[in-house]
């Protein structure tokens, strides 16, 4: 079944399934029957040997490794050129690009513990929802990049930036879920068009 990709949330795929639009759906079948995991496909082999896998080849066993390599040097990004967080402004400048969305989008960006960005992912796209957005989502990503808080973000197409009782709702059950799960949520920024509010800023956080 062919994917259409502007529907395509990558971080919600699995490793096969991201595998299997880079080689096909069969090959990620066989070569996850053969090695097992995406680590050992990508990290553990040579090209030689990926070859040789039915409907692989050299040109795509060369391609996977040329990923791999890919991957493995967007990690060694020198502390010092990431991001860092030091206002609900900072947030906002980061952000900047969610003010001109037709559509809600709920974002977490991940900070280490000098407060530097290290990773960020799109949640959700749609009306915010504290039934549909699950702390599991944003802290499981956290967990994943060894998170040491954790910023909540959306945009208001309105335009205005005024938390709504779900934005509430939502950032409360986010700070309750961090605290358990030692992640400090360190505020939930809210765009609007050339405007934010930050909901620890105006005391909304516990």
């Amino acid at each position: 079944m062919q994917m259409n990709l502007s529907d395509v949330h990558y971080s919600r795929l699995s490793d096969k399934e991201l595998l299997g639009m880079v080689v096909s759906d069969q090959c990620a079948e066989r070569l996850f029957e053969r090695y097992g995991n995406l680590k050992e496909v990508m990290m553990d082999t040579f090209p030689e040997e990926l070859a040789q896998i039915h409907g692989i080849g050299k040109a795509r066993a060369n391609q996977l490794k040329a990923i791999a390599e890919l991957a493995f040097r967007l990690r060694q990004v020198p502390v010092q050129d990431m991001p860092s967080i030091r206002s609900p402004k900072d947030i906002y400048q980061l952000m900047y690009d969610l003010q001109f969305l037709q559509v809600e989008q709920f974002w977490a960006i991940y900070l280490n513990t000098k407060n530097r960005v290290i990773h960020k992912q799109m949640i959700t796209q749609g009306t915010i929802n504290s039934a549909i957005i699950t702390p599991r989502e944003v802290f499981s990503i956290g967990v994943k990049v060894l998170a040491a808080s954790v910023i909540i973000c959306h945009n208001h197409p309105s335009g205005q930036s005024e938390p709504s009782r779900e934005d509430i709702e939502v950032t409360r059950r986010m700070q309750e879920a961090g605290k358990t799960l030692a992640v400090e949520v360190l505020d939930h920024v809210i765009i609007g068009s050339g405007n934010f509010y930050s909901l620890k800023e105006k005391g909304h956080f516990s």
